[in-house]
């Protein structure tokens, strides 16, 4: 994994309700590959890319459809803001601006490493133990959500 793709759609800011162009970074894929509602990543992002650059929510059901969180920065008011990307036989089949709530959560099956500092600001605690993440850090952001906690 050496370049960055992105993951490219016109969303809504949830913060200044903006529509404009929204391109979201993430580390899947080696590429460096821009992907779009309807493309096909195929060996560009395996399934192991997931877990060596996400923490995991659930397992995926066999053959059934990948729930990523990653995040975007507004074109307007510069808010960084939460995508869920869905994937579904080895196709990109939806990018939503969503808020990080228990209802989006239920559905995740992974949320992108890099929004570490995101998840310790609703959590309101780091989500470490030393270099290792904590075991019980899915449980401290449900219960973060739980009690209205949003970035």
């Amino acid at each position: 994994m050496s370049s960055l793709t992105y993951f490219n759609a016109t969303l809504p800011c949830r913060r200044c309700s903006h529509v404009g162009t929204a391109w979201i970074p993430s580390g899947l894929g080696s590429h460096g590959a821009t992907y779009h509602v309807g493309d096909c990543p195929g060996d560009d992002i395996p399934p192991v890319d997931f877990e060596d650059t996400s923490f995991r929510v659930q397992p995926v059901e066999p053959n059934g459809s990948i729930h990523l969180l990653l995040s975007w920065t507004c074109e307007s008011c510069g808010a960084e803001t939460f995508a869920e990307v869905v994937f579904a036989d080895g196709c990109v089949r939806s990018i939503e601006a969503v808020e990080l709530d228990p209802q989006t959560l239920s559905r995740l099956h992974y949320i992108a490493k890099r929004l570490d500092d995101m998840l310790q600001a609703i959590v309101g605690e780091s989500l470490y133990d030393g270099p290792d993440l904590r075991p019980d850090w899915l449980a401290r952001l449900r219960s973060a959500l739980e009690l209205g906690r949003r970035w």
